[in-house]
């Protein structure tokens, strides 16, 4: 990540926080930090390998989600939120782009930019993309929780109708639609002519997308209301959290490869130069990412340890790790050893 980007665009505590949150949290079903570092022109964060492309780039090819696939779907993204919400984050920014596929089509949450922690007080500022964003986030309320099952409501929407509930083009239009409309809006017996979806699958996704907070599911009861739910009756959520389930739709990696991400990552532009000059001269600059190295010893030492032979390099002193046996009683010590290789 460019830091003049970054400052650019004033987006240096959003990355800081972003950071901040990743060191403390792990799951399966989110992407996960191992460790973060910097040089003098970027940012780098150490995630996990996530090689099945974003839930938008899969539904805006010809493959139409059966209520199966969007069912195992959602309820990626629940076991993601239950994790999150037990440690008081709300994420503010589910949408088909913020979920990734793995290479066996398990769904993982991404992109905590606007996440925050939840305090007592509540939190109003309007953070998020507006198609995805909840009544009283849009409206600049309080909110807390269920802006989250809110943005579930409308991705589950999308996928079954082909377009969100609220199509407005900015916040302002789509705050106007939210007003205009007396009732929450519902899959109505047109939408469903053909009974494509279940009752239970219809009714999941319209008591996540109540306006009324206080009628949405998982208000009162948080994720435990949304995992009853009769939908997921003869979902084993064990054997989803551990990955043992069967998915009918498992990613090509293939088709969501482009090589021109991987070409002249290391270019610099003079204009860009000149941009780093120019903020090399200030005296807050080198303050601004202070403390962004994070170095996540055990999890670092759990991959290498898979590897058979895994080269760790450093640009700063030019030297190389070279662990040749994942048997090596010392792999750790090693590693610890070079523990500077982040900063």
């Amino acid at each position: 990540m460019s830091k003049v980007k970054i400052i650019d665009k004033k987006s240096e505590k959003s990355i800081i926080s972003e950071k901040e949150l990743l060191s403390k949290l792990r799951h399966p079903f989110i992407i996960n930090m191992i460790c973060a570092f910097q040089d003098y022109e970027n940012l780098y964060l150490l995630l996990d390998f996530l090689s099945g492309g974003d839930l938008r780039f899969h539904y805006n090819t010809d493959y139409i989600f059966k209520e199966n696939e969007i069912k195992f779907f959602i309820a990626c993204i629940i076991l993601s939120l239950e994790y999150i919400h037990s440690n008081k984050v709300i994420h503010r920014d589910i949408k088909p782009e913020n979920l990734v596929f793995d290479s066996k089509g398990y769904l993982h949450l991404i992109d905590f930019g606007v996440a925050k922690m939840i305090k007592d007080e509540g939190i109003n500022d309007t953070s998020g993309t507006p198609g995805f964003m909840a009544p009283e986030v849009i409206q600049g309320k309080n909110h807390s929780f269920p802006v989250d099952f809110f943005a579930i409501g409308v991705i589950g929407y999308e996928l079954l109708i082909g377009h969100r509930p609220y199509r407005g083009k900015n916040r302002k239009e789509i705050k106007k639609l939210m007003a205009l409309n007396e009732k929450d809006i519902l899959i109505d017996e047109e939408d469903n002519k053909n009974k494509l979806w279940s009752n239970q699958c219809i009714n999941f996704i319209n008591r996540c997308l109540k306006k009324n907070i206080e009628m949405r599911i998982g208000y009162h009861f948080g994720i435990k209301e949304l995992k009853a739910h009769n939908w997921f009756n003869n979902l084993d959520w064990d054997k989803l959290y551990n990955k043992n389930l069967e998915n009918s739709f498992i990613p090509k990696d293939e088709l969501n490869f482009d090589k021109k991400y991987c070409e002249n990552i290391d270019k610099i532009s003079n204009e860009t130069f000149e941009r780093y000059k120019e903020y090399m001269r200030k005296d807050d600059y080198t303050k601004i990412f202070e403390g962004f190295t994070f170095f996540n010893n055990e999890n670092t030492v759990n991959t290498l340890e898979n590897e058979t032979i895994t080269r760790v390099s450093t640009r700063t002193n030019k030297q190389e790790i070279l662990i040749e046996n994942n048997s090596d009683k010392n792999v750790k010590n090693k590693l610890l050893l070079k523990k500077n290789f982040c900063k």
